[in-house]
């Protein structure tokens, strides 16, 4: 049975099992079911852990500076959501997520790793919680409880500040205690990040000079070889790091196959495979589809001008106005011994036409006079990568780099298969000690930096169940304060702004949601 399946029957059962026990467990002096899912152990003995771990000193300067971290992390927050949600409104995406992949629950969403991700949501939402607990304490303010949240395993931890205490505290406290929670995911993210980018990542070396392979042409001879993962280190002439500009300054003749070697992490094995623009597939609706052109085949020449890497193929199409028709030489090999060779017409359309439909922010005027038959292409049907510029990718050290840009491309990695860091590409570095032991660490401390970043996104937005929510209100609250702000003293007025900006965030989530379902 599918693992996801027996996750959901788990989930199920579990939800089951309290809402018919919930009678008899509310009625226990430490455990309570809390909105029909989740278990809660409450005690009244361990609250002197606050004061414990807050210290003697009374300084606020945390809670001061934790509001204006939320600020920052609120504007971030709804700039993602509304570039992702341009992004799924005008961005044809080339694969729908599950709706697995729309819930953050390890063990239900593919990309979140089972143990990384409880260990990492369980420890930062206990910190998260536990420092909502001591910046109440900081400024006075008793803890009535403190205790344990279960959802079939250990979740994390949650304090609870009296009440009665709580309602008669400044708006300018309550911000404050509330904006610790988010404050402290922010700095241990940051925290779990420069640890990686500072101490982890300068120690790993990559062991051979060569070129990552990420992915291989499923028509090709060789994809059966299981070179996925491996790392080529020498084909034809061209060897090391030099292989990386192969694809697009190769002189090797296409169509010839050359002797390439492989490397493993311990071990290298050679295969003869062919040099060339291989195409990977055919795009529906454009002429390359209707024709005798398939996926698998590498081009030998375009209007007899011979295609010896990606460069010369786009600078041939440079030259070709749309609608005329081009003359491509192909050859398909059945196996290292046998190849097909044909010759076959095909009419072209205009490269804007195709990004005016995939995604019109990257269609420019220019486009209009390059020729585009509809083929996706690789070189030599593998697609490769650098082991260094990876190191960067998988270690967080792009945010430091190019900081947005970074900053979503690391938040991607498990969307794009490389955390945790494949055992394949594992291999591929030195470590100062055991391997596993090493990348264990690693992992860890990317899921503390991801699932930190997640939580303290959520709760700096404006929504009724985070803490962003309460947040906003004490903030137009004490804005309120203000002669020209006045308005937001009529409670109608501040109720309808409260739903204005609750309404405004789930619409941007619909957004995406729908995008995202619908591509």
């Amino acid at each position: 049975m599918n693992s996801l399946y027996l996750v959901l029957i788990l989930i199920v059962l579990w939800i089951m099992g309290l809402n018919i026990l919930s009678p008899y467990i509310n009625r226990t002096k430490h455990f309570q079911v809390y909105v029909g899912a989740l278990l809660l152990w409450k005690s009244t003995k361990n609250r002197g852990v606050m004061d414990r771990v807050k210290g003697k000193s009374q300084k606020i300067i945390f809670s001061k500076i934790s509001v204006v971290i939320v600020f920052i992390f609120f504007i971030l927050a709804m700039a993602v959501m509304i570039y992702g949600a341009y992004l799924g409104l005008t961005v044809k995406s080339t694969r729908s997520l599950s709706p697995a992949e729309l819930l953050g629950l390890p063990g239900i969403n593919p990309i979140i790793p089972i143990g990384y991700g409880i260990i990492a949501f369980a420890v930062s939402i206990m910190i998260h919680e536990l420092f909502h607990g001591i910046t109440a304490r900081k400024h006075g303010i008793k803890v009535t409880s403190v205790g344990v949240m279960f959802f079939i395993v250990p979740l994390g931890a949650f304090v609870e500040p009296d009440e009665a205490e709580i309602n008669k505290a400044d708006p300018v406290i309550k911000r404050r205690i509330i904006a610790a929670g988010p404050a402290i995911n922010v700095v241990m993210a940051l925290l779990a990040l420069f640890i990686l980018v500072g101490s982890m990542a300068p120690v790993m070396h990559q062991k051979q000079p060569g070129a990552y392979i990420f992915s291989v042409e499923p028509n090709s001879i060789y994809s059966n070889d299981s070179l996925v993962g491996m790392e080529l280190t020498s084909f034809g002439n061209y060897s090391g790091n030099s292989l990386l500009n192969l694809p697009y300054n190769s002189t090797l003749t296409p169509g010839k196959l050359y002797s390439g070697t492989f490397f493993d992490g311990s071990s290298f094995k050679n295969i003869s495979i062919p040099a060339g623009v291989t195409i990977y597939s055919t795009i529906s609706g454009y002429p390359a589809a209707s024709s005798k052109l398939k996926a698998g085949s590498i081009i030998i020449s375009v209007d007899n001008k011979t295609v010896y890497n990606l460069t010369t193929l786009s600078d041939i199409f440079q030259n070709v106005t749309p609608g005329q028709n081009v003359y491509v030489s192909t050859v398909y090999y059945h196996t290292s011994q046998s190849g097909t060779y044909e010759n076959t017409t095909v009419g072209t359309v205009s490269e804007y036409q195709y990004y005016k439909s995939v995604d019109p922010s990257a269609a420019t005027p220019s486009m209009k006079k390059v020729a585009f038959i509809g083929i996706e292409i690789i070189y030599s049907g593998m697609s490769l990568d650098s082991l260094s510029s990876l190191k960067q990718v998988v270690s967080g050290s792009l945010t430091y780099q190019v900081p947005w840009y970074g900053f979503l491309e690391t938040l991607s990695l498990p969307f794009s298969g490389l955390t945790p860091v494949p055992t394949s590409l594992a291999h591929m570095y030195t470590t100062p000690f055991s391997e596993s032991v090493f990348f264990i660490f690693f992992n860890m401390l990317y899921w503390l930096f991801w699932v930190n970043i997640l939580l303290a996104i959520t709760n700096a937005l404006p929504l009724v169940i985070t803490d962003g929510h309460q947040f906003f209100r004490e903030s137009l609250t004490i804005l309120s304060r203000r002669n020209k702000f006045a308005f937001l003293r009529n409670k109608k007025v501040f109720d309808n702004i409260i739903i204005g900006i609750n309404l405004i965030v789930l619409l941007l989530f619909l957004l995406e949601f729908l995008s995202i379902s619908i591509s």
